[in-house]
């Protein structure tokens, strides 16, 4: 008779099978799942894009046009003010912080103190 470690993991390696097939079996049904009406990939899209453009419906419609303006190129020129240090180098301390940090530098005048213990109660 196995032990009990080995029927554990014999439990496990059987639940987790029957997970992973489910988790499976339900991407292959969202695969399969046929596209309808107006949806990005279905057999109709093209036709009912083309459809909607000559009626002027949906995303053409004219009144939508309207409402959504496009952006200008330099709207914002001449308001922005851009500080001179913006190509700057940035400080070595801050360099080696996004490269994976620095140590704290303490100064001379303030030794570290050692962490008071907790009470455990």
């Amino acid at each position: 008779m196995p032990s009990q470690r080995r029927r554990k993991s014999i439990i496990n390696e059987h639940a987790l099978w029957h997970r992973r097939r489910r988790f499976d079996e339900e991407l292959r049904l969202w695969d399969q799942m046929a596209s309808v009406g107006r949806e990005f990939g279905s057999p109709d899209f093209e036709r009912l894009m083309e459809e909607d453009f000559r009626l002027g419906r949906g995303v053409f419609d004219p009144a939508l046009a309207t409402v959504i303006t496009k952006r200008q190129v330099g709207l914002l020129k001449g308001k922005l003010v851009i500080p001179e240090t913006f190509n700057a180098p940035l400080p070595h301390d801050v360099l080696a912080d996004f490269e994976g940090g620095t140590e704290l530098e303490v100064p001379e005048d303030h030794p570290l103190q050692p962490r008071a213990r907790q009470r455990s109660s």
